[in-house]
């Protein structure tokens, strides 16, 4: 069960740094043609 948990906690923080950076992407001109 706590595998499970720990498990389940590590993927909300990884969606939550990417979520950071898509952000931060999102918000920041990027020079990239699109």
């Amino acid at each position: 069960m706590e595998q499970s948990y720990l498990r389940q906690e590590i993927a909300n923080l990884k969606r939550m740094l990417f979520g950071k950076k898509s952000e931060r992407f999102a918000k920041d001109p990027t020079p990239k043609p699109q």
